[in-house]
C-alpha cells in the first residue's frame, strides 16, 4: 500500500520544499518530528497565519473525485498544509492537502478519493451549509440511504464509480460534510 501513495509523497516532498523555500533557514540538528495524532491532522502554523487564496468548491464537489493531484494544483494552487492520516489498517492510510478553508483532499493512487468539509468552509455542498439544521439534508435531498448514530449517508448515482455524501449531525444541526468514492 506504501506504493500506492509514492507520487503523492514525492508531491508532498516539492510542495514541502517550495514552502520551505517562504519560511526562512530549516533547523539544525537531530530534533525528531512530534507524533502525529490518529484523530486530527497536525495544525500548521502557516494555515493560521495565511489566508486561503483557492476558490470555493462548486456545489457539487464531486467533480474534483478522481482528479490527480496536477489537477487539483492546476485547479487550487499549492495546499497550505499537507499531513498523513492513520488508518485503522495500514492499508487505509491517508495523504490529506488542506488550503486552510475547511476543506480537506484525501488522496488514493494519486487521485481524490474524499473531501471533507467542516465548519471553516464557507461554501455549500448541495446546497447545505455547515451549521444548517438538519431537516435541510432531508427536504433537500430526500430519504438517506443509511442511517448513521452520528449522521446520514446518501448515494450519488450520477457519477461514473460509486459515490456517497455523508453529513455528519450533532444537536439536529450539520456539523461536517463529507463526499467519497465508496469502491475505495
Amino acid at each position: 500500500m506504501i506504493r500506492a501513495h509514492y507520487p503523492i509523497l514525492i508531491a508532498c516532498t516539492l510542495l514541502s520544499g517550495l514552502s520551505a523555500q517562504n519560511q526562512g533557514p530549516a533547523p539544525q540538528g537531530n530534533a525528531a518530528p512530534a507524533p502525529l495524532s490518529a484523530a486530527q491532522p497536525p495544525a500548521s502554523p502557516s494555515m493560521a497565519a495565511q489566508p486561503s487564496t483557492a476558490p470555493l468548491l462548486p456545489d457539487d464537489p464531486t467533480v474534483y473525485l478522481g482528479m490527480t493531484i496536477a489537477d487539483v494544483l492546476a485547479q487550487r494552487g499549492p495546499p497550505l498544509g499537507m499531513a498523513p492520516i492513520r488508518g485503522p489498517e495500514v492499508w487505509q492510510d491517508d495523504v490529506e492537502f488542506s488550503w486552510g478553508d475547511g476543506c480537506r483532499f484525501d488522496w488514493f493512487d494519486n487521485h481524490v478519493w474524499r473531501i471533507d468539509f467542516n465548519s471553516d468552509y464557507k461554501g455549500s455542498v448541495f446546497g447545505l451549509f455547515i451549521g444548517d439544521a438538519s431537516d435541510k439534508a432531508l427536504s433537500l435531498l430526500g430519504q438517506p440511504h443509511f442511517v448513521a448514530v452520528d449522521g446520514l449517508v446518501w448515494r450519488l448515482p450520477w457519477r461514473g464509480f460509486p459515490v456517497q455524501l455523508r453529513i455528519a449531525i450533532k444537536d439536529s444541526v450539520i456539523t461536517d460534510i463529507a463526499v467519497f468514492r465508496a469502491d475505495l
